[in-house]
C-alpha cells in the first residue's frame, strides 16, 4: 500500500480522479437530458422565454429556474445595460452583473456567446475543477502532506451542485485558492491579479483580499510572510470591489451590497429554522441527507476552531476563515432553506477550514477528507435519482 500511495502522490493524480469523477457525473446528467446542455443553465419560464433565445433551449415550465441562466443571460452580453434581452429577464441586474468574470470567460470562450455557449459554460467549470484539485494538492504538499489530500477540497458538495447548475462559485473558488498560493510564495503581483478575478467572479472572495489588508497594515512582520509593503496586494481587490459597486451603481440605480442584504440575519437563527422546517415536513431520506449535511458544517467547525488557537498554521488563512464563520453564523432562513443554498454559502468557509487542518496536521483532518467526499458521492446519487 505504501509502495502505491508513493506512485499516486502527484498533483496530476488529484486533478485526474477529480476530472474522472465530475466528467462521469456531467456525462451521465448529459444522457438523461439527451445530451442537451442548456439543462445545466437551469432557466425557468418565470424568467426567460424561449420564443426569444435563438436555439434550442430547455427551459423548467411555471419556474424562477435557477441562478445559471443569468450567468448564460450575461455571457450573451456581459456589459449589458438592459434587465430584458436575449429571451432572459436579469432578476435582480446589478446584483448579478458583480459577479462578470465567469460570464465574461464564457463569452470569450463561445465566440461572443454563440451556441457553442451551453457547452462552454460546463467545460470552464470542469477546467476550473481541475484548477482547484491541482492547487489544494500543491497547499497539501506544501505542508507536508500527500497531495492526494487536496481530493477532500476538490470533492465538496458545493462544487458538485455548481457544475450542475453552470454556478460561478468553482471559478471562484479556483482564482482563490490560487490567490492564497502565490500570497504563501511571495508572487505578489499574480496574488493580486487572481484575488481582483475572484472578487469579479464572487464577490464573497473579497474576504481574504481584506485579511491581507489589515494584517499588512496592523501586524506587519508578525504575519509571515505579509509585510507593510505589501499592503497594496490585497488593497487592489478591495478597491477593484469598490470600484465596481460604484459602477453597477451608476448603471442600474443601486449598489450590488444593498441588493444582497437578505441573506444576513440573526446569528444561526436561519439554521435553527431551516432544522425544524426539515423535521416537521420532510421524508425519512431528505432529513438523512441533511443531517450529514450539517454533520459535515459541524465537523469543519471544530477543526477551523481548533486550527485558530494553533501558531502552525498562516496568519492570513486563519484571519480569513474567522471573518467567513463571522458570514456564516448570519446566514439567514432564506440561505438555509436548502442544501442548494447553504453549501454554496459556505463554500469558501469550508474550503478554508481544509487548508487549515492540513497545514496544522490537526486529527479531525482524516474525518474532513471522508466526509466531504462522502456527502458529495450522496448528493451526486441524489441528483442522478431523483433530479433536483
Amino acid at each position: 500500500m505504501s509502495a502505491f500511495l508513493r506512485r499516486v502522490d502527484s498533483p496530476g493524480w488529484c486533478v485526474a480522479l477529480t476530472l474522472a469523477a465530475y466528467t462521469l457525473f456531467a456525462a451521465i446528467l448529459l444522457d438523461h437530458s439527451h445530451w442537451n446542455p442548456s439543462v445545466f443553465v437551469t432557466a425557468g419560464t418565470n424568467n426567460a422565454n424561449l420564443a426569444e433565445i435563438p436555439y434550442q433551449f430547455h427551459l423548467l415550465v411555471d419556474s424562477d429556474g435557477y441562478d445559471g441562466q443569468f450567468f448564460y443571460r450575461l455571457a450573451r452580453n456581459p456589459l449589458t445595460a438592459k434587465a430584458v434581452d436575449y429571451g432572459i429577464r436579469l432578476d435582480n441586474p446589478s446584483y448579478r452583473q458583480q459577479r462578470i468574470f465567469y460570464p465574461v470567460l464564457a463569452w470569450m470562450f463561445s465566440a461572443g456567446g454563440g451556441p457553442a455557449l451551453p457547452w462552454v459554460l460546463i467545460a470552464i467549470n470542469l477546467a476550473g475543477l481541475a484548477a482547484v484539485a491541482w492547487l489544494a494538492a500543491r497547499l497539501a504538499r506544501a505542508a507536508g502532506r500527500h497531495h492526494l489530500y487536496g481530493l477532500a477540497i476538490a470533492f465538496s458538495p458545493a462544487l458538485l451542485l455548481c457544475l450542475a447548475r453552470d454556478l460561478s462559485e468553482i471559478t471562484a473558488l479556483a482564482l482563490l485558492l490560487a490567490g492564497l498560493y502565490c500570497a504563501a510564495n511571495r508572487r505578489r503581483a499574480l496574488t493580486a491579479l487572481f484575488l481582483v478575478l475572484a472578487v469579479l467572479t464572487r464577490e464573497t472572495t473579497l474576504v481574504p483580499a481584506a485579511a491581507g489588508l489589515v494584517l499588512c497594515l496592523l501586524r506587519p512582520g508578525q504575519a509571515p510572510p505579509l509585510r507593510r509593503e505589501d499592503a497594496w496586494v490585497f488593497a487592489l481587490p478591495c478597491a477593484v470591489y469598490v470600484l465596481m459597486q460604484l459602477v453597477l451603481l451608476h448603471r442600474w440605480g443601486i449598489a450590488p451590497v444593498v441588493n444582497g442584504g437578505g441573506n444576513l440575519g440573526m446569528p444561526f437563527y436561519g439554521l435553527l429554522l431551516s432544522l425544524q422546517h426539515v423535521v416537521a415536513t420532510s421524508s425519512g431520506w431528505v432529513q438523512a441527507l441533511y443531517a450529514a449535511e450539517i454533520g459535515m458544517l459541524c465537523l469543519a467547525l471544530a477543526g477551523g476552531l481548533g486550527c485558530l488557537l494553533r501558531a502552525d498554521s498562516a496568519p492570513l488563512l486563519r484571519l480569513s476563515w474567522a471573518l467567513y464563520s463571522v458570514l456564516f453564523m448570519l446566514l439567514s432562513y432564506g440561505v438555509w432553506v436548502e442544501d442548494w443554498s447553504f453549501l454554496r454559502a459556505s463554500m469558501e468557509w469550508y474550503a478554508l477550514a481544509g487548508v487549515l487542518l492540513v497545514q496544522t496536521r490537526s486529527p479531525l483532518l482524516a474525518a474532513y477528507a471522508l466526509a466531504g467526499p462522502l456527502v458529495t458521492l450522496a448528493i451526486a446519487a441524489r441528483l442522478v435519482i431523483v433530479g433536483c
